[in-house]
């Protein structure tokens, strides 16, 4: 049926995200190095696909915002100093 072409508007299954889930990972990396601003890399698909993963499947997948501060390149800057 028509049911089986796929279209963009299909949403991935969760077997095909976690199958793809070192390429989202690898864009996310590649964004975090990058220096793109996390409200810009909120819109993009990688975020969305891993949002989703971490969503169904919490205790495998770290939220996307929790990789993306992990991959971000330590730079000297105010973000470094933390507040005690």
């Amino acid at each position: 049926g028509p049911m089986t072409a796929p279209t963009f508007t299909t949403l991935p299954t969760l077997q095909e995200l976690r199958d793809s889930h070192t390429i989202y990972l690898k864009a996310l990396q590649l964004l975090a190095q990058d220096g793109s601003k996390i409200e810009d890399v909120r819109e993009t698909v990688c975020w969305k696909r891993l949002m989703r993963l971490h969503q169904a499947m919490p205790g495998l997948f770290l939220s996307p915002e929790t990789l993306f501060l992990r991959l971000t390149p330590v730079k000297t800057s105010t973000r470094t100093r933390r507040r005690t």
